[in-house]
């Protein structure tokens, strides 16, 4: 088990830029002290956490970019059959210069394009997450089951202009479950989400809380939980991937990874 030193726990408080401000007088009425949650996660050595930064402006200068990353949403692209257009990020968004990023598309599809159409689409999700710099592109896409298949080849045709950069995409839980379409898809990484699950959320919660895996091993490793909805344990995280319905907060954040913690 890594040990860190108290210098580098003294950095998760508060980070903008490349200086390092440590704040003493964070209300801690709520919240059980930071350093502690802080030594907690930092001894296990993982997992690494991701901010999902949606449609909103976002101040994400207090993370520290040795175990936070970011995971910016940078568009959303409507697809209608052959034609489709693009909602780009135009929100602020402020974190630390090294932080890494995410580049994180959202695709909402009616239909099945065409295979030119498909090659314009990875062209456009690459394009749209280049002037972030990421070292990962997320692709965010509720696949129905007749649109599977493009799918597919869509990961295909972004898998060959993704360059040094990861490639991951996000998964409805029921993916990670009963349903195991998603192994070998030409992608770095799945992230199943544990959250707006429909009927389904009582039972994968249930099997979570009692097998504290995913059944499909193409989803181990990752998840994303929301502020909004109850977590559920998983073991073996390396990723964890946290979506707050409002814009992120330091204690807001604290909260969550301590919510996350206590699973463990």
């Amino acid at each position: 088990m890594r040990k860190v030193s108290n210098e580098r726990l003294r950095k998760l408080w508060f980070v903008c830029g490349s200086a390092c401000i440590v704040t003493a007088t964070v209300a801690t009425v709520l919240f059980v002290p930071w350093d502690q949650v802080a030594g907690r996660f930092d001894q296990a050595a993982e997992p690494d956490y991701y901010l999902w930064a949606w449609r909103r402006e976002e101040d994400l200068s207090f993370i520290d970019p040795n175990r936070v990353k970011v995971a910016l949403w940078t568009a959303t692209i409507f697809l209608d059959h052959d034609d489709f257009h693009v909602e780009y990020r135009t929100n602020k968004v402020t974190y630390p210069s090294e932080a890494e990023i995410t580049s994180v598309v959202r695709l909402e599809a009616v239909g099945v394009p065409g295979a030119a159409t498909t090659a314009r689409l990875a062209d456009e999700i690459i394009g749209v997450g280049r002037p972030f710099g990421p070292v990962e592109h997320q692709l965010d896409f509720d696949a129905r089951l007749s649109q599977r298949a493009f799918y597919r080849r869509l990961l295909e045709e972004l898998r060959v202009r993704t360059g040094g950069a990861r490639l991951s995409i996000t998964a409805l839980a029921s993916w990670c479950f009963h349903d195991n379409w998603t192994e070998g898809l030409p992608v770095d990484a799945v992230v199943p989400m544990i959250y707006r699950m429909g009927r389904d959320g009582g039972v994968i919660r249930h099997t979570l809380h009692a097998e504290r895996e995913f059944p499909n091993p193409i989803c181990a490793g990752n998840v994303g939980y929301s502020s909004d909805e109850p977590l559920a344990p998983v073991d073996g995280l390396s990723r964890v991937f946290l979506f707050l319905p409002e814009p992120w907060t330091e204690l807001q954040f604290k909260k969550l990874v301590q919510q996350v913690e206590a699973l463990q």
